[in-house]
């Protein structure tokens, strides 16, 4: 007889009531083996997870023979596989630790791919998308900073000296006319007769 091995993931329930280590009571995936012995109402081993060994008498090898021929099977990654059946008159039922399947490498690639990869992507895209709006941005301020070059360089044209201001007339104060307040003339303005109306001394 070849020894054949359940891996439980929560509790192995025979009769409603949980199989647990007699050492620390632990009852949660508990690992049955069965002995190479051909008899199916022998005794199974069975491991807790702190590596504690016993053999219950309600476990044995034809338990084990009986869950591994119930059990449902996994055709995708949510699904779960679930025995029930009966051996010598008990209920026994449960779900074993998941077989790996094509279906959970998939499903683990996505989520990959959705926790690192694509928020890697999607950060460098962001990066770049800031680097070419700041080449943008300094490429315009510089082009309106600088002055437009002309294809031939000009020659430098000599400083014009500023121009002096003519003297301004005394008689009319550079005005070029004086204003007459009485309502004897149509106008109320004249020209100044010393500087001819020009406002310039150079005139007088």
């Amino acid at each position: 007889m070849i020894a054949t091995e359940i891996q439980m993931t929560g509790e192995l329930l025979i009769d409603g009531a949980p199989v647990a280590c007699p050492e620390c009571g632990d009852t949660q995936d508990l690992t049955a083996t069965s002995t190479r012995l051909p008899v199916p109402a022998w005794p199974a081993q069975v491991h807790c997870r702190a590596g504690h060994l016993f053999e219950p008498m309600t476990v044995t090898n034809g338990l084990i023979t009986a869950v591994l021929a119930s059990r449902t099977g996994r055709t995708r990654a949510a699904d779960d596989d679930t025995f029930c059946t009966e051996v010598d008159g008990r209920l026994v039922e449960g779900t074993l630790y998941p077989v790996l399947m094509v279906d959970d490498i998939r499903q683990a690639a996505r989520l990959l791919y959705r926790r690192g990869v694509k928020p890697q992507a999607r950060r460098e895209i962001r990066s770049a998308k800031r680097q070419i709006r700041g080449a943008v941005r300094e490429i315009t301020e510089a082009a309106s900073l600088t002055p437009d070059q002309p294809d031939a360089e000009q020659e430098p044209t000599a400083a014009r000296a500023p121009k002096k201001r003519a003297p301004r007339c005394p008689y009319c104060k550079g005005k070029g006319v004086h204003r007459l307040k009485t309502r004897i003339h149509d106008t109320t303005t004249v020209p100044c007769s010393l500087c001819s109306g020009t406002g310039d001394a150079t005139e007088i």
